[in-house]
């Protein structure tokens, strides 16, 4: 923990720098929802048609929050935003099946300890899809919870939206799970410097808000066109990111105001925080292949994600890089993502 402390406080200093010496402003592009909320349907494994980040289940009916905590220290928390994560996870359908949130609020992230979460699912490829409480628990010392899915309500093949809902003030953080046939096919997209114009955006956003700033990651263009053509063509997708766990929430949220594809979004956990980016990358990739996932393709900008495309055991011409790296060891280069698009239409 002291280690992370020392990271935020070097992340803070230096954006405050940059955003000190960067003519931009520092307001959140006007960007329409309309279409992340109308582009939604019963079937999510149509093979001609765009999902938007956002799926959007019913309504929710949440209960009535009993403005009560446990622990006298967590009533602060309440005045303050709330950046609780849900952890996106794939599992094969021969696999037990674990949800895991954090609750944490403002801008020094503090934990929600001591309380509890109600757990509620909505499976998209259920025939008649309905929110279904599956139980609570209470978050841990690090605000944390783990909480499996018994056997006879296991998720069904396809993508589930878990909500853990805060019993005491109301708020709640999504994660989705994706429940995979033996072989399903994937695409795999990192998102600083390939999917953002560079490795800092994400440093920038962050940061802003502890500098009382506005600042929102800006993205290449055409980046998300050429992430809705694999959609479009059956493929699934993976925003695969060595960011930390407490940047997913951001990180969510900029897929969405983006108007980026649906893809299960993987962060770095706890355990693999300090964990160099290619080897963490390469650990994930290997573990989800062993459950049944078939990468097609992969997108990246830097020799890390290079490093862990060739020890996934890709080829060079399923790798694609973006950036100063485009080309090297054999990848396949991207100069714009509007000229790639053009590429994979005539192909």
């Amino acid at each position: 923990m002291y280690l992370l402390k020392k990271k935020l406080l070097f992340l803070f200093i230096l954006s405050c720098l940059v955003l000190a010496n960067t003519s931009v402003s520092f307001a959140f592009q006007s960007t329409s929802t309309a279409s992340t909320k109308e582009a939604l349907s019963k079937s999510y494994s149509s093979r001609n048609q765009t999902h938007y980040y956002n799926l959007k289940p019913g309504n929710f009916p949440p209960p009535k929050p009993t403005e009560t905590f446990n622990n006298w220290w967590n009533y602060p928390l309440v005045n303050h935003t709330p950046h609780h994560n849900g952890y996106d996870k794939i599992f094969s359908q021969y696999e037990s099946q674990r949800v895991e949130g954090k609750f944490h609020y403002g801008k020094s992230r503090k934990d929600l300890e001591g309380e509890w979460i109600s757990i509620y699912v909505w499976s998209f490829s259920s025939e008649n899809p309905q929110w279904i409480k599956y139980g609570r628990r209470k978050t841990d010392y690090d605000g944390r919870i783990y909480f499996n899915i018994p056997e006879d309500k296991r998720l069904p093949l396809g993508i589930s939206i878990v909500r853990m809902y805060v019993e005491g003030d109301g708020t709640f953080a999504d994660s989705y799970i994706q429940i995979i046939r033996d072989r399903e096919d994937f695409v795999v997209f990192d998102i600083d410097g390939t999917l953002t114009l560079n490795d800092i955006e994400f440093v920038k956003e962050f940061t802003s808000e502890l500098c009382d700033e506005l600042y929102q990651s800006k993205a290449y263009p055409g980046a998300q066109d050429v992430v809705k053509y694999y959609v479009d063509r059956g493929y699934n997708i993976i925003y695969l990111t060595a960011r930390p766990y407490w940047g997913s929430d951001l990180s969510r949220k900029w897929l969405i105001e983006k108007e980026f594809p649906f893809g299960i979004l993987h962060t770095k956990y706890n355990e693999d925080t300090f964990e160099e980016n290619d080897v963490y990358k390469t650990n994930y990739l290997n573990k989800i292949i062993n459950k049944g996932v078939h990468i097609e393709r992969a997108y990246g900008n830097a020799t890390t994600d290079i490093d862990a495309y060739y020890s996934a055991g890709l080829y060079s011409s399923q790798i694609f890089i973006i950036g100063e790296n485009s080309g090297i060891a054999n990848t396949v280069p991207i100069s714009t993502y509007l000229e790639h698009l053009e590429t994979l239409n005539q192909n």
